[in-house]
C-alpha cells in the first residue's frame, strides 16, 4: 500500500524536476499522472481547452492526435522526472470529458483518445487508468437509460486495447454542477458503479474494470461512505483522497477543520474490506495551487503525507 501524490497538482506551480523532488523529499512512494494534460516549457497544461470545447463546439489539435511514440515522447520528460526521485507511477487520469451532448466530432475522437491513452499509461508503465463515465444531466435531451448505453458502448469500445495492455480501467464516482449545487453523477450510488463494472467484466471475460473511490465526490453528494465502500468492496482498486465543506469539490487536505468527510468511516471501510491497493491524495488546495507560500508547500507535502501514514496503519491494522 504505497503513499501517492498526484503529480499534477504540483507540476502546476513548480517545473517538473522541482514538483517530483518535493513529492519524494515529502515521503510520498508514487505519483498519480495526468494523462489528461501535457507539458509544455516543463509546466502542466490540459491537453484542450475543455470549456470550449463544451460550450463552441470546437475541439482544438492535441497531443493524441500524434502517433503513440510521440505522445510517449511528449511525457518522457515528466516520466524520467519521476524515476529520477525513485518514485513509481501508481496510476493515471485519461482525457476527459468522455461525451459532449450534440457534438459528435468529439464523441468520436475522444474514444480514439481514450485508446492511445492505455496503450500510452502501458508505454510509462502506469497500471491503472482512470477513465470518467457519462453523466446525465438535468437539462440534457437523453434518457437514463440512453446515458447508460453510451457508458457501455464506451467503455466496451475500449476492452480491446485494456486486454492488449492489461492497463486496469477504473471508473469514477463523479458528480455534475447544477448552479450552485453538486449532483450525482455516474457510479455515484454504489449499486449502478456495480452494475456497471460487473457488466463490463463479464463482457472482457476478465477482470479489467474497478472503480477509483473519490472521497471528496462521496462527500460533495452526501453518499453513505462506509456504506458505500461496504458495496464495492473488492472492485475498489484506487483512491482519490481529499476533503470539502460537503457542497464544494474542494480538494483539501485531510483534518484541516475546513472539510466534512468521516476519515473514521473511510477507514473503517477500507479495514473492513481488506483494502490493499494504494492510497492517492488529490489535494491540489494545499499541495499544488497558490493557496500556499512556496515556504510552505513542503510542510504541507509532510502534513498529506502524514495523514496518509495514519490511513495505512489503520487500514492494515
Amino acid at each position: 500500500m504505497k503513499l501517492t501524490m498526484k503529480g499534477y497538482s504540483t507540476a502546476r506551480r513548480y517545473d517538473l524536476d522541482t514538483a517530483y523532488r518535493l513529492i519524494k523529499e515529502a515521503g510520498f512512494e508514487a505519483v498519480d499522472i495526468s494523462l489528461d494534460a501535457c507539458r509544455v516549457n516543463n509546466k502542466s497544461t490540459p491537453i484542450y481547452d475543455r470549456n470550449k470545447a463544451k460550450k463552441e463546439k470546437i475541439l482544438t489539435e492535441n497531443i493524441y492526435d500524434l502517433s503513440i511514440d510521440e505522445i510517449v515522447a511528449c511525457y518522457q520528460q515528466e516520466v524520467d522526472a519521476i524515476k529520477k526521485y525513485g518514485l513509481e507511477i501508481s496510476q493515471g487520469h485519461a482525457p476527459f470529458p468522455a461525451y459532449i451532448e450534440d457534438f459528435d466530432g468529439y464523441n468520436t475522437k475522444i474514444v480514439d483518445y481514450l485508446k492511445k491513452s492505455i496503450i500510452v499509461a502501458h508505454r510509462i508503465g502506469c497500471p491503472r487508468l482512470v477513465v470518467h463515465g457519462i453523466s446525465k444531466r438535468s437539462n440534457s435531451k437523453m434518457t437514463r437509460e440512453q446515458s447508460r448505453q453510451l457508458n457501455i458502448d464506451l467503455y466496451t469500445a475500449l476492452i480491446p486495447t485494456i486486454l492488449e495492455t492489461n492497463v486496469t480501467v477504473l471508473l469514477e464516482n463523479l458528480f455534475w454542477r447544477d448552479g450552485k449545487m453538486c449532483i450525482a453523477g455516474t457510479c455515484c450510488e454504489a449499486d449502478e458503479a456495480i452494475w456497471y463494472i460487473d457488466t463490463l467484466n463479464k463482457k472482457a471475460g476478465k477482470e479489467c474494470f474497478g472503480l477509483c473511490f473519490d472521497v471528496g465526490h462521496c462527500n460533495i453528494t452526501h453518499q453513505p461512505m462506509y456504506d458505500y465502500i461496504m458495496a464495492l468492496g473488492k472492485r475498489i482498486k484506487a483512491l482519490h483522497i481529499h476533503d470539502n465543506d460537503g457542497t464544494n469539490d474542494q480538494h483539501c487536505m485531510p483534518y484541516t477543520g475546513l472539510g466534512t468527510v468521516n476519515w473514521n468511516d473511510f477507514m473503517r471501510g477500507l479495514h473492513d474490506i481488506g483494502y490493499d491497493n494504494d492510497l492517492s491524495f488529490e489535494t491540489f488546495a494545499h499541495s499544488g495551487e497558490n493557496v500556499l507560500p512556496d515556504e510552505m508547500v513542503l510542510a504541507a507535502l509532510k502534513y498529506i503525507k502524514a495523514a496518509g501514514e495514519l490511513f495505512r496503519k489503520t487500514i492494515e491494522a
